[in-house]
């Protein structure tokens, strides 16, 4: 049987390669997605913001990929002015360190045992238990409970 080429009209080919290059694009895309990262507003001198880097610390050898970059409210003016655009975006009147920011997730307030939980469940992309902290830690009240605040 004798070779025939196919012909294929001009505007068939440039859809063709219009295609192939927006899938090559999204593989790419996919597979250099940006590192996630985890940004926390602390201060030198508070114990909770010490446990805090710690356990991002640990974060970081566990998940290396994810970016971890931390704040001093103190002696960072520029971390300090974005530190209060960030309460004030987030309607956040009593402001505290600890606090993160971990994709469009804003969490105040240190508690060892649900803080890694939900930055992790962030990281992983998974839905939150609640939208908020249940409580906050306070080195002279202890425990406060936001939602009793009037």
């Amino acid at each position: 049987m004798p070779f025939v080429p196919l012909t294929i009209p001009l505007w068939a080919a440039r859809i063709s390669g219009s295609v192939l290059l927006l899938c090559c694009a999204f593989v790419i895309g996919v597979a250099h997605a940006a590192p996630a990262t985890v940004e926390m507003w602390g201060r030198q001198g508070c114990p909770y913001c010490a446990e805090a880097k710690d356990y991002l610390a640990e974060l970081q050898r566990r998940r290396p990929d994810t970016r971890i970059v931390y704040y001093d409210v103190v002696r960072d003016a520029a971390a300090r002015e974005r530190f209060v655009m960030l309460n004030a975006a987030h309607q956040v009147t009593r402001p505290g360190v600890p606090a993160f920011l971990v994709g469009d997730h804003y969490l105040i307030g240190w508690n060892a045992t649900d803080t890694p939980t939900e930055i992790e469940a962030i990281l992983a992309g998974r839905p939150l238990a609640s939208a908020e902290h249940t409580q906050l830690q306070n080195p002279l009240l202890g425990a406060i409970d936001p939602a009793r605040l009037g």
